[in-house]
């Protein structure tokens, strides 16, 4: 019976687990992507609009800036663009991104999922 009462509460605890990190609509990271108004700049499938760029990169390319700077595409560079996006402007596009009010884990799982591309 111990054994039964462990394995429910293991269960149980890896499910409030994923939820958590899945976001209330399970859908994980494209879940945070599409509720936070990201598709409606970027695309659904990340291929850009008329008002943002498009994420199709891959880590390690490069992405000129429009004080003609250059910065690489890692983990940082993606994060820095959600949490401070007014930091480094993509060349050809306006200071137009708002500050996204998302939990430090939203920020890593859509980091990861900007990285993993479409």
């Amino acid at each position: 019976m111990r054994t039964v009462r462990l394995f429910g509460a293991f269960v149980l605890a890896a499910v409030v687990l994923g939820v958590s990190a899945c976001g209330a609509d399970g859908e994980g990271a494209a879940g945070i992507y599409r509720t936070n108004g990201c598709s409606a700049c970027h695309g659904a499938d990340l291929g850009g609009g008329a008002l943002g760029p498009a994420l199709t990169w891959s880590e390690g390319d490069t992405v000129e800036l429009a004080d003609g700077s250059t910065a690489t595409i890692d983990a940082d560079y993606v994060e820095r663009a959600i949490v401070d996006p007014s930091a480094e402007i993509v060349a050809g596009w306006e200071d137009t991104m708002p500050v996204a009010s998302l939990s430090a884990s939203e920020v890593d799982l859509l980091v990861d999922y900007l990285l993993a591309g479409p």
